[in-house]
Formats: structure tokens, C-alpha cells, sequence
């Protein structure tokens, strides 16, 4: 396995006549996909090491009580586990180092938005550690139904929030999914971030003629909103500001026009920076933030369904400009290590016919290299993808699994299929009505 890191824990001993231990930080961090890490402490006295099984030690080498050792560990899902250091002659623990899979997942949250007006949003639960899938997983929780149309789910260090847009309702729950506290107080909900400290979590709404909300995460009541544009979108958090797509989406209406603006507005004080236009209409779709280059924005325009199509585009929070177009719609969209993958799906009220676009976009150098298809080689994503009766969402985990739904015949159960990074089928699963939203812990 080939070495990705070293982390140099070698400190001076103290202390000659008790076991001593010493290290500068008691944490491994081991990918998901793998890799070897070199670790190095001190301690007086002789001693073995034990570890967990899914751990591979390499040969030690003893200096003088200095010990390096290496631990090496294959692609998995979360794993965590502990080294210890034990005295060869008393026996006991003098020292440890707890090892955890970075990046990995224990489990996948799909929520199913179901039928407008049925009353029958849920939420499905994946659980790698069993490999089980569980269904109205709230429900029997809770002993209650999750609401009318779930629109967005995303899970902080300690709630799973989601937002119900019919219902008008945030719903906050603790880990395990008891239900903890929700708000009423954010009408048309839509899409949903926190801040990186966890403190905060923002929504946009539809109502009022557009707005953000802010909702203290101690409390779970709106604290602060903001206005934005007509019928606000998808949102962002980069450097302590929101980036919220504006669509103009009920234009349909007469009251006003598609809106092609992103609202930039500062997170602590919920005032506006800026407003800047895209030159693209109906920001309404995916709207993905890249993890690893966070300044990073993929932002779809979905056009007005006739004359101008859908189309997609990069926008950079540092400059807050567009940095790239695209002639393809990127309606359903996610990332990992660097890449924005993008589902894109266009309709035409002239041919009343849909057409799937399917890319995966480089943003390593800075400037986006667009690449055709969803996984290396043979693409058996895309393929298996065109097969789908009604393809209604992306998700790529943090351990590089694309994840793909399809509505099928709403109102019927739709299915999740999930594939690996170089496009196996790792398996299919029925789950709620129409799943389009997903997240991970």
C-alpha cells in the first residue's frame, strides 16, 4: 500500500522511575481509500503492542525505547480502533493511540420526498457496518410521519436537520433520529446548510418573495433572515458568507421574470455583500460546493423549459465571478476528491421528451476539465443510468460510492443503486417515494 502521510509523534521522556509514555497526538487519521502512516513515541519501560484486526502492523524497528512502527490499513468503511502500548512486565497500558478511518461512513440517508399533498415523506437508512437497508426509518422512530415533501436533509456533528417544504417545517433530529425540536417558522423551505462550527443552520425560503433564514442550533428558532431573490435555491458557506442561487421559478406566474443572480450575504450579520448576475436563468437544481477546492461552486441553470436550455456553470467565491460554462445541465450533482459529478436531466415543453447528460468535472488545476461519464473505463453508470425509468438523484460518499435513484412510476417506491468508483453494482434498493436527497455520517 503506498505511504500517504507520516506523522512524526516523538517526544522527549520523562520520568525514570514510572512508565513513561510520550507522543505528540493520540489520533491516526487513515483515509478511506487506504494507505500506511509511519508513527513514532517514546516510552521507559519494554513493552508489545496490540491492535485491531483490520489494522496491518509492518515490522518494528527498537531504538533505544524509541519505537517506529508503521499501520497500514486497506479501502473500507468507517473504521476506528485503538493501538496499544502495554508493559511487558506489569501487563498494563501505558499508552495508545486511537485510529480512525477518515472520510469513511457508517451510514447513508436517503430522503424520500414523496407525493406532493400525500403526507408520505421518509427517510431510508443505509447501514454499511450491517449492510442493511431500513425504511420509514423516522417513522418507527418517532411513531409519526416525517411530513409533506422533503426537500433537503443534511447532518451536522449533532442533529440530522430536513427540510419538509410543504409541511413548512424544519425538522430537527438527534443522531439516532429521535425527533429533538423543529421550526414553523420558515414557510416554502427549500434547501439547507450549517456553518462549520455547527452553531447555525440556514434555509431558504420561497416566502415573502424570497428570503434566507438563520436558526440557532442551541434553541432551533430563527434568529435573523435575509432577503434574496425571487424563489431562492441552493446554498453555500464559504469564508463566512452564504452563496444562494435565485431562480425565479414561479415566473410561470406574471409577477416577475427568471432570476439569474447568486446572493452573496455575510452569515454572522444576515446583510448583503453583493448580488451577481450569472447571465444564466433558473438557478434551480444541483448547486454542489466542492469539498476539497471549497471556493468551488457547480451551479445548474435549468432555462425556461423551452427556448433556452438548460445549461450549467462554475462560480468562484473567491473572485464571485463565473468561471466556466457549460452547455450541459447539471440538475442532479455531487463531488468527491476534487471532481463535481453531475446528473444532468433537460426537459423540453416543445418535444416533451427528456435527455440525460452525464459528466464528471476536474477542478485539480483550477481551471475545469470536463470529463464524459461517471466513472473510469467501461462507464456502466451512465449505462445503467439510461436504463432508468425516471433518474432523480446523485450522491457520491465520502468513500467514493456514486449513489443514483430513480423515481420509477411515482407514486410507486422508487430504488437506489449504489455503484463503486470504478462502476460496479454494490447493490439495489427499494426505498421510499421519489428519493432525490441524500446524506452520510
Amino acid at each position: 500500500v503506498s505511504s500517504l502521510g507520516h506523522f512524526s509523534l516523538l517526544k522527549e521522556v520523562f520520568g525514570l522511575n514510572e512508565a513513561s509514555f510520550n507522543a505528540d497526538q493520540s489520533e491516526i487519521l487513515l483515509p478511506a481509500a487506504g494507505g500506511s502512516f509511519n508513527v513514532a513515541f517514546s516510552t521507559n519501560v519494554p513493552y508489545s503492542l496490540e491492535y485491531p484486526s483490520w489494522i496491518e502492523p509492518a515490522t518494528k524497528a527498537m531504538k533505544e525505547y524509541e519505537e517506529n512502527f508503521t499501520v497500514s490499513a486497506n479501502e473500507g468503511t468507517d473504521r476506528t480502533g485503538t493501538v496499544k502500548v502495554i508493559d511487558s512486565v506489569s501487563k498494563e497500558t501505558v499508552g495508545s493511540f486511537d485510529l480512525r478511518q477518515k472520510g469513511a461512513i457508517n451510514y447513508l440517508y436517503i430522503l424520500n420526498e414523496g407525493t406532493w399533498g400525500a403526507n408520505n415523506s421518509s427517510i431510508s437508512v443505509y447501514d454499511y457496518a450491517k449492510g442493511k437497508l431500513t425504511n420509514y426509518w423516522y417513522a418507527s422512530v418517532n411513531g409519526t410521519t416525517l411530513g409533506d415533501t422533503g426537500n433537503d436533509i443534511i447532518v451536522t456533528e449533532d442533529y440530522i436537520v430536513i427540510a419538509v417544504n410543504t409541511s413548512n417545517i424544519i425538522q430537527f433530529c438527534d443522531l439516532d433520529g429521535n425527533a429533538v425540536g423543529q421550526t414553523e417558522a420558515v414557510a416554502n423551505c427549500r434547501k439547507l446548510v450549517a456553518d462549520p462550527e455547527g452553531n447555525y443552520v440556514y434555509v431558504t425560503s420561497y416566502a415573502e418573495d424570497g428570503y434566507v433564514a438563520k436558526i440557532d442550533l442551541t434553541t432551533f428558532e430563527t434568529v435573523a433572515t435575509a432577503k434574496t431573490g425571487y424563489e431562492p435555491e441552493g446554498i453555500a458557506w464559504y469564508d463566512g458568507k452564504l452563496y444562494i442561487a435565485n431562480s425565479g421559478g414561479y415566473s410561470y406566474m406574471g409577477t416577475h421574470d427568471y432570476e439569474d443572480s447568486i446572493s452573496i450575504i455575510d452569515a454572522d450579520t444576515m446583510e448583503e455583500v453583493e448580488t451577481v448576475s450569472t447571465g444564466c436563468i433558473n438557478l434551480y437544481g444541483g448547486f454542489v460546493q466542492n469539498e476539497k477546492y471549497p471556493q468551488y461552486i457547480l451551479v445548474n441553470s435549468a432555462g425556461d423549459y423551452g427556448e433556452t436550455p438548460a445549461m450549467s456553470l462554475i462560480f468562484d467565491c473567491e473572485s464571485n465571478e463565473v468561471v466556466e460554462y457549460f452547455d450541459f445541465p447539471a440538475t442532479y450533482a455531487s463531488q468527491y476528491d476534487g471532481m463535481f459529478y453531475s446528473l444532468g436531466s433537460s426537459f423540453s415543453y416543445v418535444t416533451y421528451a427528456y435527455e440525460y447528460y452525464c459528466n464528471r468535472i476536474d477542478m485539480s488545476t483550477g481551471a475545469p476539465e470536463v470529463i464524459e461519464g461517471l466513472c473510469d473505463g467501461e462507464d456502466t453508470i451512465t449505462a445503467r443510468i439510461m436504463t432508468m425509468a425516471a433518474p432523480y438523484g446523485l450522491y457520491v460518499t465520502p468513500n467514493g460510492e456514486v449513489v443514483v435513484s430513480d423515481a420509477a412510476n411515482s407514486p410507486s417506491r422508487g430504488t437506489v443503486t449504489r455503484f463503486s468508483k470504478s462502476g460496479e453494482v454494490l447493490g439495489t434498493e427499494t426505498v421510499g417515494v421519489c428519493p432525490g436527497h441524500f446524506a452520510s455520517r
